[in-house]
Order: structure tokens, then sequence, then C-alpha cells
């Protein structure tokens, strides 16, 4: 089942993750879709719009599989003045890392649908000149080359689509909304990880969803199930995780709680 939920001040290092591996990607077909320095998305920039409440996230199951800022509001260096003042949804750092399904159409089609129901005439991106192949996808999908402007280094190419209803689209993701995690108790809002907990992992291929299988607390990070040893540690706590059979000790700064699926068995157990 595919969701999608806005996201989170405690999403950023999931969108994050999902941004840069997809751009990644595209480094690796030689699109160099967001260059390394300076434009690809900063952490600090990307909290900037999760705060903002532009930014979404679209999970498979507990997975994060994609994201996309979604705004009112024009990047005065790609719009004229007044293009700026048509009502026009913005849609950028669109990222999906799990193809298949026409899902990377599907999401910016969902975005296309909700400027409809928000009455906005528009909706507006901003591609990589380089991708190619992106600028004709982006054509045969019905959207207007509007032209190719100099940004010193960033993106380039605007198109833009007037905004339509689209079922389709709408239908393709269940609608998830945020639980008011204010009214929650602390270990809800703010889980301690234990064995059993579940959690985002950020890998090489993007973040998945895995399960605490053991925590870590001794400096000599002894051998773990399966045979894992890390010798000396330089952390006095890490996780052993696990998923689908597999168990490894990912870097600490890439295992974050998953606190929605740890609110939905919340309030399974506070509803049985």
């Amino acid at each position: 089942m595919k969701t999608i939920r806005r996201a989170d001040p405690d999403d950023t290092a999931i969108v994050h993750s999902l941004v840069h591996t997809a751009a990644r990607r595209l480094d690796e077909l030689s699109y160099d879709q967001r260059p390394r320095i300076p434009s690809r998305p900063t952490y600090e920039r990307i909290g900037e719009q999760i705060r903002s409440g532009e930014t979404w996230v679209v999970c498979d199951g507990r997975d994060p599989i994609a994201t996309m800022a979604v705004s009112r509001v024009g990047d005065t260096d790609s719009w004229t003045a007044s293009e700026l003042a048509q009502p026009a949804i913005y849609c950028s750092n669109t990222a999906v890392i799990r193809h298949g399904d026409g899902l990377d159409g599907l999401v910016v089609r969902w975005v296309v649908d909700q400027a409809a129901t928000q009455g906005a005439g528009l909706v507006r991106l901003d591609v990589w000149h380089a991708n190619q192949q992106l600028h004709d996808y982006c054509r045969q999908q019905g959207w207007e080359h509007v032209r190719t402007a100099d940004l010193s280094g960033r993106g380039g190419t605007l198109f833009q689509k007037a905004a339509a209803p689209d079922s389709e689209a709408r239908s393709a993701f269940n609608w998830q909304p945020q639980p008011a995690w204010r009214d929650l108790p602390s270990a809800v809002r703010h889980p301690t990880l234990l064995a059993g907990t579940p959690v985002i992992v950020g890998t090489a291929d993007g973040p998945v969803s895995a399960t605490v299988s053991e925590v870590i607390r001794d400096g000599s990070m002894e051998e773990v199930a399966q045979g894992w040893e890390n010798g000396v540690g330089d952390s006095p706590t890490r996780y052993a995780v696990r998923r689908d059979g597999r168990i490894w000790i990912p870097s600490i700064d890439q295992v974050w709680a998953d606190r929605i699926t740890i609110f939905q068995q919340y309030q399974a157990k506070a509803q049985g």
C-alpha cells in the first residue's frame, strides 16, 4: 500500500537521504542533476521546506520511496515577476528511488491534481538542463517548455502545465494524516531505540525500513548475530538492525525511529 503524507521536522534526515540518493543515481548516469557544489539542497534547506509545510513523503508500506516539495512561491531567479504573479504551484526537489508502476509520473500528476484542488491555474517545474531524457518525458506528458534560463550552474529548463483534476493519481496514494504529536506520550514522540523498535535506516540505495535487532552499548562493539564484528568502536551505543533476514550495523547517524509505525502500534494497543 502506497501512502502520502506531509513531512514533519523529524523526517528531515529521511527526505535528505531520498533527495541525495536520487541525485547520486542521476550523477552516475552523467546527468549531473544536482551539482555537488553548491546546488544540491542542503540539510538546512530541506528542513526549511519541511517546516514551511511544503514537503511530502511517499511510502510503500514502511519504506520511504519518494518525496517532493510543493510551494505557491516560485524562485525569483527562474521566473519573471509577471509569471510569479500568476496563481501557480511550484514543484521542486522531486526524488523517486523506487521505480516501476509509473511511480515517477504519478508523483508529479498528484501535484497537478492537488494544484487543481487548491485553485492554482498552473504547475511549474525547473528541470536540470543536461537531463534531455527528462525534458523529452515532460513534453510527452503534456508539459510546455517555457524557456531555458542561465542560472549559473543550477537547473534552468523551465516547464509548466495547466492544473487539472486527476482521479487516478489522487487514488494512487492513500492519504496519511500526521498524528497530533504534541498530544501523545513522550515515548511515542521521542522513542528510545530498543530491540524490536521499528526504524528507518539510511543506505546507499536510500532509506529502508528495518527493526532494531540489538542495542550495542559497550565500547568494544562485540560480535553480533551472523558474525559481524566491528572491533573497537568509537561510539558507546550502536544498533544492529534486521531486515529480510539480514543483520547489519549501520552508522549511528543513519538510524532513525520509524515514528509513524511506532504511533500506529501505540494506537492499536490503545484501541485494543
